[in-house]
């Protein structure tokens, strides 16, 4: 998507980036990247210092919008193995964040229901003929 010198300046800017960050090429190459894409928490740099095998999600502000990059980066050693290029290459991935999201939440509310309240279960056959019923109280453990 993009390349970034040691200094964490936008040096290349493709397509992709130009579409997912909705910024332009000639608009982003020579800028510092927390000036081009803010991050919703942290900086760049430290992102890319922190840099590993494993791809890792960035959220990132667009006006009043957050989006969700998953990317690789990619770190291009220079001397003194200090960083002379990095490259970042990654996807969109906010419908998967959003949807994980909205999981935890109603996990964390189903949950809350299961330990407070009280339960009701009954049963029926097919033809809806009542068999049982019970009712109890789903206490949390200590």
């Amino acid at each position: 998507m993009f390349e970034l010198d040691a200094g964490c300046t936008v040096v290349a800017w493709n397509r992709h980036a130009e579409l997912f960050f909705g910024t332009d090429s000639a608009a982003a190459v020579g800028r510092d990247l927390d000036e081009v894409v803010p991050l919703t928490r942290g900086s760049w740099r430290a992102l890319v210092d922190d840099a590993g095998p494993k791809p890792k999600v960035w959220e990132v502000r667009q006006g009043e919008a957050t989006r969700a990059l998953e990317a690789w980066v990619q770190v291009v050693p220079g001397a003194a193995d200090r960083p002379a290029r990095t490259i970042v290459y990654g996807h969109d991935v906010t419908a998967r964040v959003e949807a994980e999201a909205r999981a935890a939440l109603e996990g964390t509310m189903l949950t809350a229901i299961k330990e407070n309240l009280e339960v009701s279960l009954w049963a029926t056959d097919e033809r809806g003929t009542f068999l049982s019923w019970t009712a109890s109280r789903c206490a949390r453990s200590a």
